[in-house]
């Protein structure tokens, strides 16, 4: 069963986010062993604005919805974060402060992964954390991209 399980999480986490290269395969099996899997039932708070950050999430099922606030009262964006996309890396690799509230929209399955995981994975291979770090930043540079085209189409 802990095996199946493993490579369950190898499978969603390889085909949602990654190539198939033997590089990336590698990168999954550590990322595999440190993933935490948690089912989140409906509209529970996973974060709110200003809380330190303490993981990222990868989303298997369900959906996540962030709230942003702005310095203007009256000027607030959400966004609903689905299956096969990733929930608070920016502000846990930057680690500073959460910038959104997020809930969840419906019961939610998502594998997280920790400080504690990522100082495993750096000591078990430098150059995947390494990897892993860049393709973090990629997903997170597609998804401003994303929402930069949104807020423009909202605005013309």
């Amino acid at each position: 069963l802990h095996l199946s399980l493993r490579r369950q999480r190898q499978m969603c986490i390889r085909d949602s986010y990654m190539d198939h290269s033997q590089k990336s395969e590698h990168l999954f099996q550590l990322i595999s062993k440190e993933l935490k899997e948690m089912v989140i039932p409906k509209d529970t708070l996973l974060w709110d604005w200003n809380e330190q950050p303490d993981a990222l999430y990868f989303i298997e099922s369900g959906i996540l919805k962030a709230r942003y606030a702005f310095p203007q009262d009256d000027y607030e964006i959400s966004e609903a974060m689905l299956a096969g996309t990733i929930a608070g890396e920016l502000t846990f690799l930057a680690q500073q402060p959460r910038d959104t509230m997020v809930r969840t929209e419906v019961d939610t399955k998502v594998w997280r992964l920790d400080g504690e995981s990522v100082k495993n994975i750096v000591h078990q291979d430098t150059q995947a954390y390494t990897m892993l770090v860049q393709l973090l930043l990629r997903i997170t540079a597609d998804e401003q991209n994303c929402l930069r085209s949104y807020l423009v189409s909202q605005m013309s």
